[in-house]
């Protein structure tokens, strides 16, 4: 993430203030990925086919709101 971020600031194709505008929120998507992440592994080690996901967006959608 900071590698093309870094590129992005280097060749000025966009402005800082844009940067900010369109990036802001980057870390906090990661950490949801990686939540999302972890409980869908961890659902998929109780069975080998995952049905159901309604409860894992359920759980995640506070972070958005």
């Amino acid at each position: 993430m900071d590698v093309h971020m870094k590129k992005l600031k280097e060749a000025n194709l966009i402005s800082a203030s844009d940067m900010q505008t369109l990036f802001s929120n980057l870390p906090q998507l990661v950490g949801v990925n990686r939540e999302m992440t972890d409980i869908l592994a961890k659902k998929r080690a109780e069975a080998p086919v995952v049905l159901d996901l309604c409860d894992v967006f359920i759980r995640l959608v506070s972070v958005f709101f």
